[in-house]
Parts: structure tokens; sequence; C-alpha cells
């Protein structure tokens, strides 16, 4: 039998992986809505999931629906059954121990969900199953669009069901949550980045909040259960979730010039067989010349436009990898989050007094006591974790590799 994801645009889905990691084989089914019938009508099928943008649509060729799909009218998961097609909700199960692993509570609380499509319904369900006080949506067209919706003044938390944020998505922010005084929890149903920028956010303003990566993965063994009739408990869920995201977040390196980025990141590299980047080789490779020569010759300004294009293309392409960047990397906050979507950052502390200027002009020119100071606060906020490089290289790199391997078991 066949199992398989049918959607639209879904050439960079990981459900094959994580079905794989399972030992079930699974392709992908990118189709239009023609084919359809076609496609569920196939004789070797045994299971599929379905995604944007067919979770309603497809219900007309469904012979049922049960569960959470009966009640909200969206199917994400479809099983044969002898000659019949049942559908599923395992979204639903999905969003809800996303929502339950960070120890947060739906009840009582007011709840303002983005988008208008199927999975604000599949939202909007397990709100009000977990006892929700309010329930309000916002979208483009709605009675409550993106503009207005700060008169909702007592929003506690915020569910993105859009794919705002996306790495398949061109807008990246479409609501300002600072402006939500009484906000709580952020819930981005979006698992690539594992990071978006609305979550970089509210973790920058200390809310609870979570990607869709366990989303994503809970879902996917729900699937299978149905499927194949097993039972999968949280410990096999919350192991292919730390695998899941070791395959994609890099360790971004941070800090001063000298600090020691590039050498605590081979290290590492060699201690996890990670791939390394160096963002100054990078740029070396890109532009010929070195990061000293562009600013001696351009200025720095001209240096951290062609700097910000480099993070930009690593952060993107880069998955599971090691990235040692430059020493002002983090001054543009748009770095900060490119290196963050997909990245856990680490802020290598070293003493002013063992930093050498030796082909680093502005370490240099400003002097290491007085460039650590102007950048100090950059550092910190754009840091996951801070780790003093004062120890062997060896014991540095084996703490960073340790507490990365605890953020993704934990936090990813």
């Amino acid at each position: 039998m066949k199992y398989f994801l049918i959607g639209k645009g879904i050439g960079g889905s990981v459900s094959p992986w994580i079905h794989g990691e399972m030992g079930l084989r699974y392709s992908l089914a990118d189709i239009s809505e023609n084919e359809l019938a076609e496609k569920l009508n196939s004789s070797d099928l045994g299971g599929c999931n379905v995604t944007i943008p067919y979770k309603k649509s497809v219900t007309a060729y469904l012979d049922s629906l049960k569960d959470k799909a009966a009640l909200c009218k969206v199917v994400n998961t479809i099983k044969r059954e002898g000659d019949k097609l049942i559908g599923y909700n395992t979204d639903y199960y999905g969003m809800e121990y996303m929502i339950e692993r960070t120890g947060y509570d739906l009840k009582d609380k007011a709840v303002l969900i983005l988008g208008g499509g199927a999975s604000k319904d599949t939202a909007t369900l397990l709100c009000r199953d977990k006892c929700a006080k309010s329930v309000d949506f916002v979208s483009r067209n709605g009675p409550v669009n993106y503009d207005d919706c700060y008169s909702l003044f007592d929003v506690q938390v915020v569910i993105n069901a859009t794919p705002v944020g996306g790495a398949a998505c061109e807008t990246k922010e479409i609501i300002d949550i600072k402006k939500f005084k009484n906000l709580e929890a952020v819930f981005d149903l979006v698992y690539s980045p594992l990071r978006t920028p609305l979550v970089i956010k509210a973790q920058e303003l200390g809310l609870i909040a979570s990607g869709g990566l366990s989303m994503l993965v809970k879902q996917a063994l729900k699937s299978e259960e149905i499927w194949l009739d097993k039972k999968f408990g949280d410990d096999i869920t919350e192991d292919l979730i730390k695998r899941s995201a070791e395959k994609t977040a890099n360790i971004v390196l941070i800090g001063m010039p000298s600090s020691g980025k590039t050498t605590v990141g081979k290290e590492i590299a060699g201690l996890t067989g990670k791939a390394f980047f160096d963002v100054d080789d990078v740029i070396f490779t890109e532009y010929g010349a070195s990061s000293e020569n562009i600013i001696n010759t351009y200025g720095e300004e001209k240096f951290r436009e062609v700097e910000k294009a480099v993070v930009k293309k690593l952060s993107a392409l880069v998955k599971g990898g090691v990235i040692a960047t430059g020493g002002g990397s983090v001054l543009k906050n748009e770095n900060v989050t490119a290196l963050k979507e997909n990245g856990v950052t680490f802020y290598l502390d070293r003493d002013a007094k063992l930093l050498s200027d030796t082909g680093r002009p502005l370490l240099k020119n400003s002097g290491a006591e007085t460039l650590l100071k102007e950048r100090s606060d950059k550092y910190v906020s754009a840091a996951d974790y801070k780790v003093k490089n004062d120890e062997d290289i060896l014991s540095v790199a084996k703490e960073i590799v340790s507490i990365y391997e605890t953020h993704c078991d934990k936090r990813a």
C-alpha cells in the first residue's frame, strides 16, 4: 500500500523524512484540484495526508468524516477502509500537543486566531474544547482585519494559522504583538523556519512561544496510528521532535572579533559531523576580497550590506550546520532574525584582553575594550545562550553541543 502527502507547492515538505524515520515509505503528490479524484481512487492507496489548499475541498471525495474532522469539516488525514475513504483531522492533536508541551493552558484565555483558512477552523475547535474564554479572528477580508485587530485589547493568546513567516511566504510579519499588553503566549503553526519572526519576537518579549515543528511531528504520528493501528507514546514523539530539530537547527556562534568563533565552530563540527560555515570565508569566496579589505577599501557601511547578503543566504540554505558569524553580524536586526529562524545562537564571551586585532580593522581602530562595551548589549540580546570562552577549545565546544542538544530536546 502507498502513503503520501497531497498538496500544492509542497516540494519542501519534511513529511517524507519524518515518516521515513518511522520506517514508512512515504512520498509527495503535488497535484492540482482536478487530479484529486484520480489520486484518491488509486487502488494501492493505504492512506494519505492532505495539506494546503485541499483540507476542505477534499471532503467532497470522502465517504465519511470521523472524530474531530466531523466537527470542523477539515481533513488532513485519509484512510482507506475497504472500498471507503474516511477523513480524519490529526492536526487537532498536533496543535493540542504543541500547546500543552509548553505547559500553557487555554482555559479561560482570550484567544486571537490569525487567518481565515482551514487551520483556523481546527484551531477554533481546539480552543472551544479547551474552554477558552473567547475566540476572535483576524484576516485580510474578515470583519476584523490586521489594522484594527488591536482594539481586541484583552488578547492573551495569539495563534498564527496563516502561512505568513514561512520559508515560502514573502510576507514575514502581519501584526505587532507588542501592542497586545495582556499577551501571554504565541503559537505559530508554521514549522519552516523553526522560528518565524513572530515566534522570535514573542521570545524576545519573554512570552511563551512555539513554532509548529512539534505539531507537525505529532500529527504525523497520529496519522500512522490511524493507518497502521499502532500507538506511539510521548517518548517516541519527543525523540522524533528532537531529531527533526537537530536535522534543521544550526549552531550559530556570535561574539567579538577574535573571540574564537571559527576555532570553536570547527571543533563543534568535528564533534557532531555537522558542516561548518564561516561568514568571513563565504564573503571572500563570493566577493574575492577579505572582510578587512572590503572595510578598508569601501568602508564599514558597504561591508555591512555585503555581510547582510551572505548571512541571509547562509541562514536560508544551511540546515543543521555550524555557522561562525562576523563580529558585527548582529549589529543589523534583520541578520539576527535570519540567523535565529533556523538557528540556536551562542554568544562566545571572551575577556577583551585576550582579543587580537590582527586582520581586524574595527578592533584595531576602536580598541577591544571600547568595541566590546559598544556591542555587549547587542550580543546578549541576540543570543539564546551565553558561553564563556576562557577554557580549552574542546571543553567550550562540548558545552555548546550539550546545550544545543538539550535545546532541541525541550524547546524545539
